[in-house]
């Protein structure tokens, strides 16, 4: 199978590329013939210090282990890991108080194998399926009105997941066609995503024909006529041929 797959992202307007707190993976254009094809986005909270290093951990993870059941048992190694990055010496007594706080970031991956593919999510990054002119599939939220200012979030601290780790949900088994589109979105994007799906607006075509060079514009074209929220922005389009 042949996967064509590229990654749009902005920080929040206002704010410089190393204030960007979402992380994705593949880091760079694809374009190759497979037999196992695998993507993941991550959402890292502003709230919390050090969400940006928790988050790219995750999805590092998630491209290297896209199953459920093996991802909740390496989150303890996972979270050991963050903490040995990101705890140095001589931190300022604030920023060992926010350490001690944790990070939280939502997450979404993609597999994609001969006919099939898998998902596995927490929280309110989300992927479309589009076939041709019709959305498929979307997961794991369906409708607009399902987002909100407190999405569920993984913490890189184990004491704080509890009661957590079950909203880890994941679909596999699911069918693709050749010339299938997926497309992978952090939750500013997503809900305009399903809000211009429930208008009967079509807003794959418009995510279709985004390129490198007029992202930056169409997102500022979104965010000017409040159809978007400000905040940091992930697209992974994925193509099938």
């Amino acid at each position: 199978m042949q996967i064509v797959a590229e990654t749009f992202w902005l920080p929040k307007h206002g704010n410089t590329p190393a204030e960007y707190e979402d992380a994705f993976f593949q880091k760079k254009k694809f374009n190759q013939d497979v037999e196992l094809f695998r993507t993941a986005i991550a959402d890292g909270a502003t709230e919390t210090s050090f969400s940006k290093k928790w988050a790219n951990l995750l999805v590092q993870k998630c491209c290297v282990v896209n199953d459920k059941k093996q991802f909740i048992q390496d989150l303890p190694e996972l979270q050991k890991q963050w903490y040995a990055e990101v705890n140095q010496k001589d931190m300022p007594w604030y920023a060992l108080e926010k350490l001690y706080i944790g990070a939280y970031a939502t997450m979404l991956s993609l597999e994609i194998q001969e006919n099939t593919y898998k998902i596995i999510a927490i929280g309110d990054s989300c992927l479309f399926h589009i076939r041709g002119e019709q959305l498929e599939n979307c997961f794991p939220l369906t409708h607009s009105e399902q987002f909100n200012d407190r999405p569920v979030l993984l913490s890189s601290y184990a004491n704080n997941n509890e009661g957590i780790i079950e909203n880890i949900i994941g679909k596999s088994g699911l069918k693709w066609k050749k010339g299938d589109e997926f497309y992978l979105m952090t939750d500013a994007l997503a809900c305009w995503f399903l809000e211009a799906n429930e208008k009967k607006s079509r807003p794959w075509a418009k995510i279709r024909a985004i390129k490198p060079g007029n992202f930056k514009h169409f997102i500022a074209k979104l965010r000017s006529i409040k159809a978007l929220r400000n905040d940091d922005v992930t697209l992974v389009r994925v193509i099938t041929k």
